[in-house]
């Protein structure tokens, strides 16, 4: 009897880092991309100023601007996709 009973793990050639598996450049995260990417002080879901008018005419982050009607939509991308 030994203490030294290690279970089988996954061989290192399949490793869940995503570095080789274009799988994992795919949006896994939404919430975190898109806090990333929201100007500061404009968490997910507030309005976003834009920038094409420096109007505040976006309802939610990724919509149209309804001040320039679209002339300058932001580039955020949504937390929500649905």
């Amino acid at each position: 009897m030994s203490s030294n009973t290690t279970p089988p793990s996954a061989p290192p050639t399949e490793s869940v880092t995503g570095e080789e598996d274009p799988g994992a450049a795919i949006d896994t995260s939404p919430a975190s991309q898109t806090d990333a990417r929201l100007p500061e002080g404009h968490p997910a879901g507030e309005k976003v100023p834009c920038p094409g008018c420096d109007g505040v005419g976006h309802d939610e982050v990724g919509a149209t601007c309804k001040t320039c009607q679209g002339k300058g939509t932001i580039t955020v991308i949504s937390a929500d996709t649905k």
